[in-house]
C-alpha cells in the first residue's frame, strides 16, 4: 500500500495520509480527529495498472496488525499481561503514530486499561514532541484522561528537559493536574540527576513553598532509593526551616521503608533530628515491631514508642503487652497498655476482656478491664446482647463488675430496663449502687413514668437509688 492511500474497509488501524499527520495541532484536537474520520470515509479513485485496469485496493498488513493488536490485548484475562501489553502498544505509537493512539485509545472502554494505555502514548509522544503532546492533552475532556495526559507528557518532557517541562507545568496546568504532572517530572528527573533536582526545588522554595513541597518529596524518594547517605549528607546542607524538614521528612520515610535499621542508626548518631525518630519507628514496626521497640526502649525516647505500639497491636497486641510488661513499668507502662488494649478491643473485644481476666492484680484488671471494655462496647460492631451473655457467663470478680458497669451505661440510652438489670448484677456493692443510681437517673430525666413504674415494681432496687 502506497504512502497516503487508504482504504475505506480496512477497519482502525490505518496509515494517515501526510496532510492528515500534519495538521496543525492549534486547529484543536476536535478538528484533527474530524479529519481523519474524513480521510477514512472519503472515496479515492481507483489505482490503475500499467495497462491503464483498474488496480485492487488492498489494505495494509500493518494497519490490519495494529487493529488486531489492540482487541487481542483488550481479551487478555490476566489483568498483569494486559497492562504490560498495553503500556508496549502504548508506548510503540507514542513514538510512531501518537495521533492514531489518541483515537485508538477511545475504543478501550476500561477506564484502567485505557489510562494505561494514554499515558505510554503521551510520555513517548513527548519525548520528541513535548508542546504538541500538551496542546493536544488539553485537548481531551477534563477529568482522569485529561490529567493523565498532562501529566505523562510532562514527565516524558521531563527525561529530555526537566526544568522546562517543570516550569510549563507550574504556569499551565492546575489544581491535581499541577500536583501530578510535577511530581512525575520531579520523579524523572532525580532518576538520572537527583542533586540538580532537589537544588532547582531548593531554589523554588524561596518563591513558592507549596510546589517545591511536591517536588523535593519526590526527588528524595528517588534520592533515597539509590543513594540515601549522598541524599542525607546534601539535606544537612539546608537551612533550618520548613523545606528542610519537608526534604528531611520525604528522605527518611522512604530510607526506613527500604533500611530501617540504617536509618534509625543515622538518627542515633546524629542529633537534632529527634522529631524523625517516632516516625521511622513507625515504620519500622510495621515489618519488626521488636526490633523497633528495642531501639527506641535503647536511646530512651519515650514518645517513639507509642506509634510502634499501635502499630503492633494491630498485628500481634498480645506480644505487644508481653513486651510492654517485660520492659515497662509505672506510667509509661499503663499508659501503652491502655493505648494497645482500646485497638485490640474494638477490633477484638472477648480476647482483650479474657487477658485482662489474666492478670494478677486486681487493681490493674480493674484499670485495664475498663478500657477494654468501653472499646468492645462502644467502637467494636459486636451486639451489645452478644456481649450482655458474655459477661452474664463469667465468674464474679473484678473484670466481670466493671464489664457489667460499663454495660449498663451503654445500654441505658435504647434499652432502660436491661441497664438496671445489669447493674443490680454487680457484685460490688458500692459499685452497683453508683451505677444503677446513675443510669436510673437518666432514664428518668427522659422518661419520668417509665423509670418510675419500673422502680415501683422493682423494690431490690428501690433501697439503693435516692430518689
Amino acid at each position: 500500500m502506497k504512502t497516503g492511500h487508504v482504504s475505506k474497509n480496512c477497519g482502525l488501524g490505518w496509515v494517515l495520509p501526510q496532510s492528515i499527520i500534519s495538521v496543525r495541532l492549534s486547529l484543536g484536537l476536535t478538528a484533527l480527529l474530524i479529519s481523519i474520520g474524513n480521510a477514512l470515509n472519503a472515496k479515492e479513485e481507483p489505482r490503475q495498472d500499467a495497462d491503464g485496469k483498474a488496480a485492487r485496493q488492498e489494505s495494509s498488513p500493518a494497519n490490519t496488525t495494529l487493529s488486531e493488536r489492540l482487541q487481542k490485548v483488550l481479551a487478555q484475562s490476566d489483568e498483569a499481561a494486559r497492562r504490560e501489553q498495553l503500556q508496549t502498544l502504548g508506548a510503540e505509537l507514542g513514538l510512531k503514530q501518537p495521533a492514531e493512539g489518541l483515537v485508538l485509545r477511545t475504543l478501550i472502554r476500561k477506564a484502567s486499561d485505557q489510562q494505561t494505555f494514554l499515558a505510554m502514548v503521551m510520555r513517548n509522544w513527548s519525548l520528541s514532541q513535548p508542546e504538541a503532546a500538551l496542546a493536544a492533552a488539553k485537548q481531551l475532556p477534563s477529568g482522569l484522561f485529561r490529567r493523565t495526559a498532562c501529566a505523562a507528557a510532562i514527565e516524558g518532557w521531563a527525561m529530555t528537559s526537566p526544568a522546562a517541562a517543570l516550569d510549563w507545568a507550574s504556569k499551565n496546568l492546575a489544581g491535581s493536574s499541577r500536583r501530578e504532572a510535577m511530581a512525575r517530572a520531579a520523579s524523572a528527573w532525580a532518576q538520572n540527576s537527583p542533586q540538580k533536582a532537589a537544588q532547582w526545588a531548593s531554589k523554588l522554595s524561596s518563591t513558592n513553598l507549596s510546589e517545591s513541597a511536591i517536588v523535593i518529596e519526590e526527588v528524595m524518594r528517588e534520592w533515597a532509593l539509590r543513594d540515601p547517605k549522598a541524599a542525607t549528607a546534601w539535606c544537612e546542607t539546608l537551612a533550618a526551616g520548613d523545606f528542610s524538614d519537608q526534604a528531611h521528612s520525604a528522605l527518611f520515610f522512604t530510607w526506613a521503608e527500604i533500611s530501617p535499621a540504617a536509618a534509625a542508626e543515622w538518627l542515633t548518631q546524629n542529633a537534632g533530628h529527634e522529631w524523625l525518630i517516632p516516625r521511622v519507628a513507625a515504620i519500622w514496626a510495621a515489618v519488626a515491631p521488636v526490633d523497633a521497640a528495642n531501639w527506641i526502649y535503647d536511646i530512651h525516647h519515650e514518645q517513639g514508642l507509642s506509634p510502634i505500639m499501635l502499630s503492633w497491636a494491630d498485628d500481634a497486641p498480645e506480644e505487644a503487652l508481653g513486651w510492654c510488661k517485660a520492659n515497662l513499668a509505672g506510667d509509661q507502662y499503663a499508659e501503652l497498655r491502655d493505648e494497645i488494649l482500646q485497638t485490640w478491643g474494638a477490633d477484638e473485644g472477648e480476647a482483650a476482656a479474657r487477658w485482662v481476666q489474666k492478670l494478677s492484680s486486681p487493681q490493674e484488671a480493674l484499670q485495664a478491664g475498663s478500657i477494654a471494655m468501653e472499646a468492645w462496647l462502644g467502637d467494636s460492631k459486636t451486639p451489645l446482647p452478644q456481649i450482655s451473655a458474655w459477661l452474664t457467663a463469667q465468674k464474679s470478680g473484678p473484670v466481670k463488675d466493671i464489664g457489667l458497669e460499663k454495660l449498663a451505661v451503654a445500654l441505658e440510652p435504647t434499652f432502660p430496663v436491661q441497664a438496671t438489670i445489669a447493674a443490680l448484677k454487680i457484685q460490688d456493692r458500692q459499685r452497683m449502687q453508683d451505677t444503677l443510681t446513675k443510669v436510673w437517673l437518666a432514664w428518668k430525666e427522659r422518661d419520668p413514668f417509665g423509670a418510675r413504674t419500673w422502680l415501683n415494681s422493682h423494690p431490690e432496687a428501690q433501697r439503693f437509688i435516692d430518689k
